[in-house]
């Protein structure tokens, strides 16, 4: 190969300590966070199972429906976007509600996000109703019933992060056609999984996922192992 110009050399350390590349200006873009996706249809009915099992198991009964249950998650994630974005919410990070493991993971990653090189921002949307979710006092209620299950395995988390900064490589996944897509090679496959949650979408009206994560049917049958209870 050969070598470079001692003088070009020279003037490329020069550039390099004088000129630094930065965005004209920010594309702010929302991207939208939704809760009937398979994935997290299939994340409520094996935790919910388990649940049911586990405390049957102990001589007694799950008194939570499946739907009030489903309404609960809802409102957990409704929380978790509104407070990101600084709308009004009736539970903020210290109102100590109760959060499975998993999806107190996917939360921590919902917030603003921004790529210096792109020059884009990322804000998380709310693309469903409030009728999914639960009025303020029948969630704190279901918060409190929830933490009685400890004792049988049921891990989670007290609240939301107070961190409205979200990460842009989960921000940045787009749910296609079925499958998980996003920009480059870079991203953790952990955010593949813990977007799809969410059937994250919206980096494809500035940038082109090209990188295909994997199959919505496939990350489904994944998200299954993730609501066990500990043993």
């Amino acid at each position: 190969m050969e070598a470079m110009n001692p003088l070009l050399q020279d003037i490329m350390k020069y550039a390099e300590q004088h000129l630094v590349p930065t965005p004209a200006e920010y594309t702010t873009v929302e991207v939208s966070i939704r809760i009937e996706t398979n994935v997290m249809y299939a994340y409520i009915d094996e935790l919910y199972s388990n649940l049911m099992m586990a405390v049957q198991l102990k001589g007694g009964e799950l008194k939570l429906e499946k739907e009030t249950f489903t309404k609960y998650i809802n409102t957990l994630v409704r929380e978790r976007v509104r407070y990101v974005r600084g709308e009004r919410i009736d539970f903020g990070p210290t109102s100590r509600l109760v959060i499975p493991s998993y999806l107190s993971c996917v939360l921590s990653n919902i917030g603003r996000a921004r790529h210096l090189d792109f020059g884009i921002e990322l804000v998380p949307k709310q693309e469903f109703s409030d009728d999914v979710c639960l009025p303020k006092d029948e969630t704190g209620r279901i918060s409190n019933q929830l933490r009685l299950l400890k004792g049988i395995g049921f891990e989670y988390a007290e609240g939301y992060t107070r961190d409205r900064e979200g990460s842009f490589e989960f921000m940045a996944f787009t749910l296609m056609d079925g499958v998980m897509k996003t920009i480059s090679k870079e991203p953790h496959p952990v955010y593949a999984l813990l977007s799809s949650t969410l059937g994250v979408r919206g980096i494809e009206t500035v940038l082109s996922p090209r990188i295909n994560y994997g199959s919505e049917s496939h990350l489904t049958s994944l998200v299954r192992m993730l609501a066990g209870l500990k043993v």
